[in-house]
């Protein structure tokens, strides 16, 4: 048995390197795909910076001779913005979730629950749809502009700002057609990184209320059930280093009315298996086990009774084997003689000691 739970254990352990090796390799097709992303979109980018430069020098040189760039195929789209800029691709997966995910990835995975992911100071996962934030990082004609956040992508690690960073994106042919033989750009806000961006929170002080910047956000306990259909997350946001309370923006509910064709909750919380609580019953059905954990795995922690006591006999069986030696005629014939000595002695001992009691009942009747 002890062979069957060392080549168990090995196979675990096996079975855990070859999951942890999958996962890096996961993480790395991820992180490269970001990367082919961003390179794509930094050319798109460098290649816009140089065109302009290019145009401007020459509209400088040729002054009333320069020529018309609002032409041809892309006609109507001058000045405006490449759409690979509104669709940003998605931080790896590892890196989503809430402060403590990035904690969680540098190091061991824990896996952290619902509640622990969101225990940290950090934007994501404490600023959500219908917050006030402000930009305090990027372009000059951004920075420190104030509005209401109207999507927030965990994926993608941003947020878009309502009449916040607006630009005119052109619209490819294939999009709409009908759309683009009448306009040829969409005027639509481009989304903001979410580190780029602080929450403005209306405090309540002696003066009154007053916009306040949180430089650093923290979540924690206590960790509440929002209404269902409502974007409130589950933790509670404070001031970073603080214990104030910054309560979420109101929620969105969904009203439900319940129609003549949908189930009712009691017909939903009925118990439809029942069974005896007892130490000698399972709590599950005979096979169901069976079904959730593969019977015959290599890798599986739990054994039944019956192979288990099949192979403590073989274990016994194979190490009283071992034991037994191999042996001659003269060692079985000396064997033998040495047993019937020892049996002759004790014969003799068992004689002397009777003589020995004859004479102490002779001496005491004297």
């Amino acid at each position: 048995m002890q062979k069957i739970l060392r080549i168990n254990l090995n196979n675990r352990n096996i079975a855990l390197r070859r999951a942890r090796k999958e996962l890096k390799w996961q993480r790395k097709g991820e992180e490269k795909d970001y990367e082919k992303w961003q390179h794509a979109a930094n050319r798109i980018t460098s290649k816009t910076i140089k065109d302009e430069r290019k145009a401007r020098r020459e509209d400088w040189m040729l002054g009333p001779l320069a020529p018309d760039r609002d032409t041809g195929k892309t006609k109507g789209q001058f000045g405006t913005v490449d759409p690979i800029h509104m669709q940003r691709a998605e931080l790896p997966k590892y890196l989503v979730g809430g402060p403590a995910a990035a904690e969680e990835s540098n190091g061991e995975w824990k896996g952290l629950g619902r509640e622990e992911l969101w225990e940290g100071e950090g934007n994501q996962g404490n600023i959500v749809v219908g917050d006030r934030v402000c930009v305090v990082s990027g372009p000059d004609h951004v920075k420190g502009q104030i509005g209401t956040v109207t999507e927030v992508s965990l994926e993608k690690g941003e947020v878009t700002v309502a009449q916040v960073n607006m630009a005119d994106v052109s619209l490819p042919g294939y999009i709409n057609p009908e759309q683009a033989a009448s306009r040829k750009f969409n005027s639509v806000e481009i989304p903001i990184p979410i580190d780029n961006v602080r929450l403005v929170w209306k405090m309540n002080t002696l003066a009154g209320e007053r916009d306040v910047i949180v430089r650093h956000l923290r979540g924690g306990a206590p960790h509440t059930q929002p209404a269902y259909g409502s974007n409130t997350p589950w933790h509670t946001r404070y001031v970073g280093g603080t214990d104030q309370q910054i309560p979420w923006p109101e929620p969105e509910t969904v009203e439900f009315k319940t129609e003549a064709m949908d189930t009712s909750r009691a017909g939903v919380e009925k118990d439809t298996f029942e069974y005896e609580i007892s130490i000698f019953a399972p709590p599950l059905p005979e096979g169901v086990e069976e079904e959730v954990v593969q019977k015959y795995s290599r890798d599986r922690k739990t054994h039944d009774q019956d192979y288990m006591r099949r192979k403590i006999i073989e274990d016994a069986r194979s190490k009283w084997y071992e034991q037994r030696r191999l042996t001659t005629p003269a060692q079985e014939a000396r064997r033998n003689t040495t047993r019937h000595k020892q049996a002759g002695g004790i014969a003799e001992a068992e004689v002397w000691n009777a003589i020995r009691a004859e004479m102490a009942g002779s001496l005491s009747a004297h």
